[in-house]
């Protein structure tokens, strides 16, 4: 999304670190962001295609919170009619979330749907109670730090079950439940229920709000570039990955569960695989060459890394992706060696053993590569990393440059 004149969505979240991290999910599907504190909304025009609030209202006595959510939101709706209302809650419903919900949908006068499960960090909801590592969470009400109220009694709504979440035609029900001006909240178990409702949601002809702590945002933002309804103005990165290792296997896993991601088998012809991801990434998806599912174990092969590696060399001569993600020693020699650069420089480290490098000399020259052992990262590491890419491609960020490794700017 770019050249905006107001922004797509608008986020009300109690507290920065809420705001933050809910700008982060907009920006990692391509969304440019703002975000501001809650007395400075009106201060200067808003050029971004995601605004983000910040009431500061976590721990203030409920009728503080309410009533300077009630104030932002109706304004904010009065101001950008067309943007999507979004509220930002804590994945464990801290603070005064009950009350905020409630005061927040009765400002922006739509049907909300709920759905604040976040089941990347282990939190998912299922039927209307909040879970931790599959426990239900402990309710007390007069714990303003704690978890105050369940999904379920958050607003009077209609449960949606993991069942009729995932059914085919979730559309139709939503659709349905709003017509009548009623709220749903929606049980979520996987990262894919977010995905899946959210595209759902896209779908929609009813005007909705959203509820959400983390993850359904930018399932939200990815959804409507799916659908062709957001211009991304920066190329794709291309993520290779040959490792068998568990950690390699449950990154790519998650990676390539994102609406805007071509997975390529990398074991197939190389001049198929080359046809596919070159036309992957000239359509604006990311791009991940891989060897190796998730419940399959090899041994390590270095002539499946080679083969590898010779499928990305051919793409780089005809596409230039914002930066490369290897995972695993045996495919990033073998690329390397075949690209053929005067040297590598280091930029930075920002995760340990993990540096962001820079391609000095040869055809390839300038093009940015984050390059992992098979054996390190969390599942969303590659995620992250794209993002990084992607934002520095975009001109939202500079390269990250260490001083201690002679980086150069």
């Amino acid at each position: 999304m770019s050249n905006v004149s107001s922004p797509s969505i608008v986020v009300v979240s109690d507290d920065l670190t809420g705001a933050v991290a809910a700008a982060a999910e907009a920006a990692r599907g391509g969304a440019t962001t703002d975000v501001r504190a809650w007395s400075a909304v009106s201060a200067t025009p808003v050029e971004a295609d995601a605004l983000v609030i910040d009431t500061h209202s976590r721990l203030t006595p409920e009728p503080v919170a309410a009533a300077r959510v009630a104030d932002l939101a109706c304004n904010l709706a009065a101001r950008f009619p067309q943007a999507l209302p979004y509220k930002r809650v804590d994945s464990l419903l801290r603070g005064n979330t009950a009350v905020e919900v409630e005061t927040w949908a009765a400002a922006v006068q739509r049907p909300a749907i709920v759905a604040v499960g976040a089941p990347a960090y282990a939190i998912t909801t299922l039927r209307g109670i909040q879970h931790k590592n599959g426990v239900a969470i402990d309710v007390d009400d007069g714990n303003l730090d704690g978890t105050r109220r369940h999904p379920i009694a958050l607003l009077a709504a209609e449960h949606i079950d993991i069942e009729r979440l995932r059914a085919p035609d979730l559309v139709r029900q939503l659709e349905h439940i709003t017509a009548s001006g009623r709220h749903a909240v929606v049980d979520t178990a996987e990262v894919s229920d977010l995905q899946h409702l959210s595209k759902a949601v896209v779908s929609m002809s009813q005007p909705v709000g959203l509820v959400g702590s983390y993850g359904l945002l930018g399932a939200w933002v990815e959804a409507l570039r799916a659908a062709d309804r957001m211009v991304v103005d920066h190329p794709p990165a291309l993520v290779v990955a040959t490792s068998y290792r568990a950690a390699t296997r449950q990154q790519i896993e998650a990676f390539g569960q994102g609406s805007n991601v071509a997975v390529v088998d990398g074991t197939a012809a190389v001049a198929d695989a080359v046809d596919e991801a070159v036309n992957a990434l000239g359509r604006g998806k990311h791009v991940a060459i891989t060897t190796v599912g998730r419940d399959v174990a090899f041994e390590p092969r270095p002539d499946v890394a080679i083969h590898a590696a010779q499928i990305v060399a051919r793409v780089l001569m005809q596409r230039t992706p914002s930066g490369l993600v290897l995972l695993g020693g045996e495919v990033s020699s073998a690329l390397v060696g075949m690209l053929r650069p005067d040297h590598l420089e280091v930029l930075s480290e920002p995760w340990p053993a993990t540096p962001v490098m820079r391609v000095v000399g040869g055809s390839n020259d300038g093009l940015l590569a984050v390059i992992q052992s098979g054996s390190q990262g969390e599942h969303t590491r590659t995620i992250h990393a794209v993002e990084m890419l992607s934002a520095i491609a975009a001109g939202r960020m500079t390269p990250p440059i260490s001083t201690l490794t002679g980086g150069r700017p």
